[in-house]
């Protein structure tokens, strides 16, 4: 059996849309990548080019999320695929 998510990043990455099912799969990933606590205050937004934005809803965490920057790259890299992210941006937000 295909897991969801694999199948739906396989249809979406073959109509072009390479950043949905590349979100898709980061979100479903989230606290595995970045860990329980910061899972619980983050989340990835979208892919703009080769820059994943990332929500931050506790500006107090901020430099908690600067720190853990390569490693996350590191990671995203692991699950995505060297070069498809490159960089980081965190944004302060609202939770919606």
């Amino acid at each position: 059996m295909i897991p969801l998510k694999e199948l739906l990043g396989g249809a979406l990455k073959s109509v072009r849309l390479e950043s949905v099912g590349d979100i898709a799969a980061l979100t479903s990933d989230w606290p595995e990548l970045v860990g329980p606590e910061l899972a619980g205050i983050t989340s990835p937004a979208k892919i703009d080019g080769k820059k994943l934005i990332i929500h931050v809803f506790d500006p107090a965490f901020m430099e908690a999320m600067e720190y853990s920057r390569i490693v996350l790259l590191k990671r995203i890299s692991t699950k995505l695929g060297k070069g498809v992210i490159r960089e980081l941006r965190l944004v302060t937000t609202d939770r919606k």
